[in-house]
């Protein structure tokens, strides 16, 4: 918006989507090594092994990569010349939620016979990719974010922590100068989440001042989440506030 915010911390970093912050923790903060070395981590790059026929690997160009600069390590960290699937974006936020550790995805959670058997999928851990501390401070951001700047995506009784997203489309010679990809995903209760979800729009049909996370993706969010959490029997975790 050729706005300038000043100085911010991180959690401004996150609050107002600053793309020049994100950039300077990538290449001021720490090399190119370790970053991608934690895009492979989050499992970025490679398919999650849910087992699906055709799953998607997404797109990212690593230094070792020929078509590489070293302008990548300053796009990448807000999202510009990486493509990620909704699930491997879903696999990596859920090691934020879940104490630092990620787990494979998976579509049947269980197999039931004619002889009664009930046979469970089980839980498989794919990586570690950051400490429970700093999974916590992440996941508490990222709350902080929705309860400060986005209504839109809050739950009435649960705290919900969570990011937008505003892509744009790729196309021949560049982007589509008029669609976009609008995204966002969430997991809750906090602090103990038991459920995330992750909402993307392809070419929202809305107004094009408000084609962003924040208006459209926020908003579905928020009508999910809140069947989810009934139908899952969760019971809130603060309290409503009064009429």
């Amino acid at each position: 918006n050729r706005g300038a915010f000043g100085q911010q911390n991180l959690q401004g970093l996150l609050n107002n989507s600053l793309n020049v912050g994100a950039a300077t923790l990538t290449t001021q903060m720490m090399d190119a090594d370790t970053y991608y070395r934690y895009i492979r981590l989050f499992g970025f790059g490679q398919t999650t092994g849910i087992g699906v026929q055709g799953e998607a690997s997404g797109q990212c160009h690593f230094p070792q990569d020929w078509n590489w600069s070293p302008s990548f390590l300053a796009t990448n960290a807000f999202g510009q010349g990486i493509a990620v699937t909704p699930l491997q974006m879903a696999t990596a936020v859920s090691a934020i939620a879940n104490e630092g550790v990620m787990m494979a995805p998976f579509v049947v959670a269980e197999r039931r016979f004619s002889d009664g058997r009930i046979v469970l999928t089980p839980p498989r851990v794919l990586s570690t990719p950051i400490r429970p501390e700093t999974a916590h401070a992440v996941a508490e951001y990222m709350a902080n974010y929705v309860d400060q700047k986005l209504t839109a995506a809050q739950v009435p009784g649960y705290r919900i922590a969570g990011k937008t997203g505003t892509a744009q489309i790729p196309a021949e010679g560049g982007y589509d100068p008029n669609e976009v990809i609008t995204s966002f995903i969430g997991f809750g209760p906090m602090p103990d989440p038991e459920v995330l979800i992750l909402v993307k729009l392809d070419q929202p049909g809305v107004d094009p001042s408000v084609r962003w996370g924040t208006s459209t993706a926020a908003p579905v969010f928020k009508n999910v989440a809140e069947r989810v959490f009934v139908l899952l029997g969760i019971p809130p975790t603060e309290l409503r506030a009064g009429p």
